[in-house]
């Protein structure tokens, strides 16, 4: 199987997949797959080794990516699409973005 390696800025990897993504390259690094077959026991390996703290902590760095993508979006349109912006989701940008307690 041809090996390739998704771009960190590929538009079809959510900001929620980044954590994970990250450390499944790690895990997987270097190590080949005969068929589909060595892959699903290699991803289920992987997946059933991850603890609950984890998740948790992909799940709390979140917010701060989201902010990170807004202020992202704010440097290259402008200002004008925080104000659009908060029309449309009725000022949910106003609120700061916080970690989501557990």
């Amino acid at each position: 199987m041809a090996r390739t390696t998704p771009s960190p800025y590929s538009p079809d990897l959510a900001l929620s997949d980044y954590h994970l993504f990250k450390h499944l390259s790690h895990f997987l690094r270097g190590q080949n797959f005969k068929d589909r077959k060595d892959i699903e026991s290699a991803l289920k390996g992987f997946f059933g080794s991850q603890t609950a703290e984890f998740y948790r902590a992909g799940i709390h760095a979140l917010p701060g990516r989201w902010k990170e993508t807004l202020e992202e979006c704010v440097s290259k349109l402008g200002p004008s699409i925080m104000s659009l912006t908060q029309e449309q989701n009725g000022g949910f940008f106003d609120r700061e973005l916080k970690a989501i307690p557990f």
